[in-house]
């Protein structure tokens, strides 16, 4: 007896053709019989399969598809011997067997494609189910990048995968499969040989965020203008109560009563991933609600740069050296971990009635070339931080912003006795030498030149391993926890 295929694994569907021969007296009576699942019971035998009386046909035809056949086939030749060809079950059945797989195999991804708050935990597990799993592999891209330590491109063998998803980023995990059949995945969405699944893994920020939208209208955490990089507090000061938050302490007592040490302000949430400046979504920047003050409560000033410098960078400007030496030594070095290290934005704006929108364009032209844990605000921020001032120039008095530094704390009203410093440039004024923005006690933002005194009220970003909670009023402000 000959068949036209051999037994075998095939991922299409096969016309077996089933032939008898006897060279000597010829093929007597002869039957095919066709068995799903291999066993040799009446119960598996597929009748349209099958027949058993094929005298004086020349051929069989039996088309198999998707599943695990057993096609057997019984001849007596005209001088009544039987066929004992092996494999033989013993009884004058020769028989070949036959698995048909036409189904592409598949993977579960133990989380579902979408946005998640924390570092996550990815499994992923092939599965095929007639012919099992074959070669397999898994790369894995971190905001567009592959990461080739979390990547493996053999792991036949291995029942299952698993991924770390690290927070503040977002992932695109792809996986392809073979099984024994040969078939290649085709689950969707596929990239023509990859099946794939994108992940946003917020940092803990992301919970902050609905903190601060829980305790606060949304009319008042909202975004400037579509090119802005925060969603940031923007309302006179009457209105935005909302944003006092507590750093260097946990204890609510301590924070209130100590507000020149503790107490700061919310200025914004970062709305996504900055990789020229090294920030991440969701953190928080934060501003001191009241200047630096002398031992004796006074306000603090002291040059932009005191030798005339504008280059943040120098190693003798004034601010920057302060800020992130003197300063900074002030704060416990636990809570020091938690301040991120970015670098800042630093391009020059020489025009006096500059817009919002125009100062931030300008601010964006240029960043520092190391990266400092302490800065001051910008002079787009303190823009932003009254209403929407799409007519708003820097000339423009505004004393009802919520920056404005007179409105610090109602337990804290000192404020300096002219300007406050900004992070913002104004460049060189003709021959005057080099100027810096600051924001006067009258509510207006202007040049003033960078060896001049001003006071500083320190701002920077939170790192995304912390959580608030609370209301964020000044007799009930943000708590951190870390986590």
């Amino acid at each position: 007896m000959s068949y036209s295929v051999p037994s075998g694994t095939y991922n299409a569907n096969q016309t077996v053709t089933v032939t008898p021969s006897d060279a000597v007296s010829g093929v007597g009576v002869w039957a095919v019989h066709t068995y799903n699942a291999g066993a040799l019971n009446y119960s598996n035998q597929d009748w349209t399969k099958s027949n058993s009386n094929l005298t004086g046909y020349p051929s069989y035809d039996v088309t198999l598809t998707e599943g695990i056949w057993t096609i057997y086939s019984s001849v007596y030749d005209n001088a009544s011997n039987i066929i004992v060809q092996e494999p033989n079950n013993g009884d004058g059945w020769h028989y070949e067997t036959y698995t048909i797989d036409t189904t592409p195999p598949t993977v579960w991804y133990s989380l579902s494609e979408g946005t998640y708050t924390g570092t996550q935990t990815l499994t992923i597990i092939p599965n095929d189910n007639l012919t099992g799993v074959g070669v397999w592999a898994v790369h894995v891209y971190k905001d567009g990048v592959k990461i080739e330590e979390q990547s493996n491109n053999y792991l036949t063998g291995q029942p299952n995968f698993t991924v770390t998803l690290t927070e503040g980023s977002t992932w695109t995990i792809y996986a392809t499969v073979y099984d024994n059949a040969g078939n290649l995945i085709n689950q969707q969405p596929n990239n023509g040989t990859w099946f794939y699944q994108n992940y946003i893994i917020q940092s803990n920020g992301g919970e902050n965020l609905k903190t601060l939208q829980s305790t606060t209208s949304t009319q008042y955490l909202r975004e400037a203008y579509s090119g802005d990089e925060l969603l940031r507090y923007i309302g006179e000061y009457s209105e935005i109560t909302n944003n006092y938050i507590c750093f260097g302490t946990s204890d609510v007592n301590a924070c209130t009563s100590n507000p020149d040490t503790y107490m700061y302000r919310i200025i914004g949430i970062q709305k996504s991933d900055n990789d020229t400046l090294g920030l991440k979504m969701n953190q928080l920047k934060i501003i001191k609600a009241t200047p630096i003050k002398n031992d004796d409560g006074k306000v603090s000033e002291g040059a932009w740069s005191a030798d005339g410098n504008i280059n943040w960078d120098h190693d003798r400007n004034s601010v920057r050296t302060y800020l992130n030496t003197t300063f900074l030594s002030t704060i416990d070095g636990t809570w020091q971990t938690i301040i991120s290290n970015p670098k800042w934005y630093m391009g020059d704006n020489g025009e006096l009635a500059a817009t919002a929108t125009g100062m931030m364009s300008n601010e964006k032209t240029a960043t520092t070339n190391a990266s400092y844990k302490i800065g001051l605000m910008y002079a787009s921020d303190y823009y932003y931080s009254w209403e929407y001032p799409s007519s708003w120039s820097s000339e423009d008095v505004n004393t009802n912003s919520w920056l404005h530094i007179a409105h610090g704390t109602s337990s804290s009203p000192t404020y300096p006795s002219r300007a406050e410093w900004t992070m913002a440039r104004f460049g060189k004024y003709s021959i005057h030498g080099y100027y810096a923005w600051a924001v006067f006690n009258r509510g207006f933002e202007s040049r003033e030149p960078v060896d001049n005194a001003g006071a500083l009220r320190p701002v920077f970003y939170l790192s995304s391993n912390i959580k608030i909670s609370g209301n964020g009023i000044e007799t009930s402000p943000f708590i951190i926890t870390f986590t």
